[in-house]
């Protein structure tokens, strides 16, 4: 039997108070908590059974640029992330990060499609990074571009909800979403990760799917 969730069946938690209730107050003197994050193991999925999504944070470097002028740099990530519409969990299949100019950034987003066929790819498109949508969609990709009104760090706390209930669950070798995690909001640490992860989640439905017919889920 699947377990659904709802706001009501969830305890009243400083993730729920700001997830759901947009208390942000609650955030207060507070981090993320480390049992908050939800592990899954990889012969517990199926593949062919999740639909998937990527979320695409770009940050573009210049062409050339040196290994000290990188390592303060904020990362460019791919978050492949695979819906369970029937379970209504999201699985954190493969997060790729690195330091990038915009010609490799294109090409590591088509080699990712290759590889994953995602319904669709949500890519941060303020300002400059419009240019990076737009490259996709003439390649014929199934590109979203999502417009942030909030802060990213807004973000990323409103988010910490879907990890504490377990609807978004995570590998336990996926260090960078890990340090990114617990460290949070560390100015020593990037948050990069988990923005692109947000991006993400914003594409997928927030309900599961209520029924099954012959030929797949609707």
């Amino acid at each position: 039997m699947v377990e659904l969730w709802n706001a009501y069946s969830i305890p009243q938690s400083d993730a729920f108070e700001r997830g759901y209730q947009n208390n942000m107050s609650s955030f207060e003197g507070h981090l993320l908590k480390k049992e908050w994050l939800k592990y899954y193991k990889d012969y517990e999925i199926k593949l062919s059974e999740l639909r998937i999504y990527f979320g695409v944070d770009p940050d573009i470097a210049e062409m050339g640029i040196s290994r000290i002028e990188a390592s303060k740099h904020n990362w460019f990530v791919i978050a492949v992330l695979g819906w369970d519409p029937i379970k209504n969990v999201v699985y954190v299949l493969k997060t790729y990060y690195n330091v990038l100019a915009f010609p490799q950034q294109v090409k590591q987003i088509v080699q990712h499609y290759q590889l994953f066929n995602p319904i669709k790819i949500l890519v941060e498109d303020n300002y400059y990074q419009k240019a990076l949508k737009q490259q996709l969609y003439l390649q014929g990709l199934p590109v979203i571009g999502v417009t942030s009104t909030r802060s990213k760090t807004f973000r990323i706390e409103s988010r910490a909800v879907d990890y504490e209930i377990g609807r978004i669950r995570i590998l336990s070798s996926q260090h960078e979403l890990i340090e990114e995690f617990i460290n949070f909001p560390s100015d020593d640490y990037r948050n990069d990760v988990l923005d692109a992860i947000d991006i993400g989640m914003r594409g997928i439905p927030v309900r599961a799917a209520s029924r099954i017919v012959t030929g797949g889920v609707i």
